[in-house]
């Protein structure tokens, strides 16, 4: 019968008096505690004629063939009959204390993985709030040092602009989009009129009149026609697969802006060129600040708050082109390394060609988030140029936003206190041809605006006197 054990027994007398209890077990095989006196030897095997011992081990216990000496030595290896004494337990010391107290592999396991899913969690939260950024809203943008206001269109929005560059480019487009009039190539009349459903029916002063060179224009305006028809067929599939903004950017933007820079300069190589700018972050001395904030604290006013495509002018690659890339280099050249760029970025292929048309595109509805972007990107623009004039800006720039097919103009001011920013004006979209072709008229309007009047804004500014002997001829 079990002993009764009592309680108050410390844990190593809890133990042997179990062992005490354990009814001897009945096996053939003899086994041994620590303390136990070891069983005779068996006997040496005998040395063979050679004089070698063999080595029993050598042999598995299966090969080994049976001897009498084997018989012999089973018989004198003495069965244990009865149960052994016991020698008293080597007292344990007790350690659950400390066990209690050290991890085990486990917990420690789940130890580093709490602290790293807790390292992970702040490295997100980290990076969130690097990447959050306080002008959310378009009504946040009046808190920065130097507002800006989006302001509706009045009905005399001539007056509302500050130069007259910016008013006769209005008037251009107002032609275009409002009064549809001469915004298609009169060569491509034809080729409409054969191609498209309904083209017999587009009313004639939708086109221009003919040119001089038929064989040219009409070559031009198949070109054209294929590539916005190209356009449309992409924009209208981008809605359907419901494609994200790189694609849209890539397969449908692009194109079109590509091909509007192309036409307005007649050749590739012309005075303004199509510049992604998704990568083009704003350079951190012209962080547009929030209003009684530290300058450390700018950084966060412009995370990810750059714009998509520029429309910029072209500086370099032309002879009419030296005079004013000259003195642009000049002029970047003596600004401290970190803000060598004559544009509000250091991405590379806008270091020197200056900043035209600021474009943001967007692939749905909203517009609150474009506003925000076009608002903090115009706003590094203005702090740039006013660290170069140490003056206010004196030109409108004009600025586009893009949500789906719909496209839409803007105009912004430098009011002295505040930078307006007017619109938004429609300008067509790319959902069908007969919208798609007032919008090109218009980008193509724009294109000649930044070759035209901006270009010799710069020049005045750089003192760069315009050189007529050199003609537009050499450009292609």
């Amino acid at each position: 019968m079990a002993q009764s054990v009592n309680p108050l027994c410390c844990s190593q007398c809890q133990v042997a008096s179990w062992l005490d209890a354990l009814d001897a077990p009945e096996i053939d095989t003899p086994y041994c505690l620590p303390g136990m006196p070891p069983s005779p030897k068996r006997k040496r095997p005998s040395r063979d004629s050679g004089g070698t011992q063999a080595n029993p081990s050598s042999l598995s216990p299966k090969k080994r063939k049976p001897s009498e000496d084997d018989e012999d030595e089973d018989q004198e290896t003495p069965m244990a009959t009865t149960r052994p004494e016991l020698r008293p337990l080597v007292p344990i010391p007790f350690r659950l204390h400390d066990l209690q107290q050290a991890p085990s592999s486990d917990s420690r396991s789940n130890t580093t993985s709490k602290a790293t899913s807790e390292r992970s969690r702040t490295s997100r939260t980290s990076t969130r709030s690097r990447a959050t950024s306080p002008v959310k809203r378009t009504v946040a943008l009046g808190f920065l040092s130097k507002p800006v206001s989006f302001k509706g269109v009045a009905d005399d929005l001539a007056a509302q602009l500050t130069d007259d560059a910016a008013r006769e480019l209005l008037s251009q487009i107002t032609r275009i989009a409002d009064w549809k009039t001469g915004f298609i190539p009169g060569a491509a009349r034809d080729t409409i009129q054969r191609e498209v459903p309904n083209g017999k029916h587009w009313p004639s002063h939708w086109f221009q009149e003919g040119g001089q060179d038929e064989d040219r224009e009409t070559r031009a305006a198949q070109r054209q026609f294929e590539i916005l028809s190209d356009i449309v067929f992409e924009a209208k599939r981008s809605t359907t697969w419901v494609r994200g903004e790189l694609a849209w950017n890539n397969l449908v933007h692009a194109p079109l802006l590509k091909l509007a820079a192309r036409s307005a300069s007649g050749s590739r190589n012309g005075g303004v060129v199509c510049e992604p700018a998704m990568g083009a972050g704003i350079a951190n001395a012209w962080l547009p600040g929030i209003a009684k904030e530290q300058d450390e604290k700018r950084d966060a006013v412009a995370a990810g708050k750059m714009v998509d495509f520029v429309l910029a002018l072209n500086v370099r690659g032309r002879p009419t082109n030296e005079p004013l890339h000259n003195a642009v280099l000049k002029l970047v050249g003596r600004e401290p390394v970190m803000i060598q760029s004559i544009n509000q970025t250091n991405y590379e292929p806008l270091v020197l060609n200056p900043i035209g048309v600021s474009i943001e595109t967007k692939c749905n509805t909203g517009s609150a988030d474009g506003n925000v972007q076009l608002g903090v990107w115009t706003a590094a623009w203005h702090q740039r140029m006013q660290s170069l004039l140490q003056s206010p800006v004196d030109i409108t720039m004009p600025l586009l936003l893009c949500h789906g097919h719909d496209w839409n103009l803007y105009f912004a001011c430098d009011r002295g206190h505040e930078i307006a920013i007017i619109g938004p004006i429609p300008i067509g979209g790319t959902h069908k041809l007969e919208s798609v072709y007032p919008l090109f008229a218009v980008l193509i309007e724009i294109c000649k605006w930044v070759e035209g009047p901006y270009r010799r804004w710069w020049e005045t500014l750089l003192g760069i006197e315009a050189d007529t002997s050199l003609s537009t001829a050499d450009d292609t």
